[in-house]
């Protein structure tokens, strides 16, 4: 059986905020346990291009993709 772990998803940033919002700093230590944990690591609305506003659900809403410190932090966790 093949498990997946995500800290957000694209509904969860439209309905209930930004991983920041939602999570703090915590959210680094559960990112690091889930790429530790046995399964398959899931990376959702541009967690790893620091997004911080809310997804529109509906509509188009593309990520903007900037430099952000937590994209080398999700690489060295991939390697």
């Amino acid at each position: 059986m093949l498990i997946h772990y995500t800290l957000t998803n694209h509904d969860e940033n439209s309905w209930q905020g930004t991983i920041d919002e939602r999570m703090g700093d915590t959210h680094e230590v559960f990112g690091v346990l889930m790429f530790t944990m046995h399964g398959v690591p899931l990376l959702y609305s541009g967690q790893e291009a620091c997004l911080d506003n809310c997804l529109e659900f509906f509509t188009r809403d593309p990520i903007e993709w900037k430099v952000c410190d937590k994209a080398d932090s999700y690489k060295d966790l991939y390697s």
